[in-house]
């Protein structure tokens, strides 16, 4: 496989836009409270999912010029990320049919958007997707998160705009402008 570093592509699109690349950390973290104790049975599911497990994350901290490119507001002011087309029940089932690595997935979606806090800056950013098309990223611009945490908008027939979007957003946060 390849390792794409969004990251730094997601940095050099600020920088594309008149921002200026104040600082970079690396945040390390060893140990999350989600895998507290349990470092071999994660490096175990890596070695066999054929994936890697990072010990790192980029923070990157920009100002904003002036003259820096106005942003293109999204029409329905929410950012979400999917589960495919499965349905995310945990809460009203206490056993689960998908793949361990799919529902350790789907479990550190749902740990990264209960993070989200009111007046948190959100990068919005649609990454590439060959298969429908899609042969490049495409940056939206700089938003704020509208409420605390974000919410489960469920796989099924009523999630809203799902035919709209023609995609399932299963964990979503509102959105307010930024400037």
């Amino acid at each position: 496989g390849e390792w794409i570093p969004l990251a730094f592509y997601t940095m050099q699109e600020f920088l594309k836009r008149g921002y200026k690349l104040k600082s970079t950390i690396v945040k390390n973290f060893e140990e999350t409270k989600g895998k507290m104790n349990q470092k071999e049975l994660w490096r175990y599911r890596a070695l066999v999912g054929g994936f890697y497990i990072f010990k790192h994350e980029y923070i990157f901290l920009f100002k904003k010029e002036k003259s820096s490119t106005k942003i293109k507001y999204l029409e329905y002011l929410f950012a979400g990320t999917g589960a495919g087309d499965r349905i995310v029940d945990f809460n009203n089932r206490s056993t689960t049919e998908l793949p361990h690595t799919t529902e350790n997935n789907l479990v550190g979606m749902i740990a990264d958007s209960q993070r989200i806090r009111r007046d948190d800056f959100i990068v919005f950013y649609l990454q590439q997707n060959a298969g429908q098309g899609i042969y490049e990223g495409k940056f939206y611009g700089i938003f704020k998160a509208r409420e605390d945490l974000s919410f489960l908008d469920n796989n099924n027939r009523l999630q809203y705009l799902k035919n709209e979007l023609v995609k399932s957003l299963t964990f979503r946060t509102l959105l307010v402008p930024y400037e």
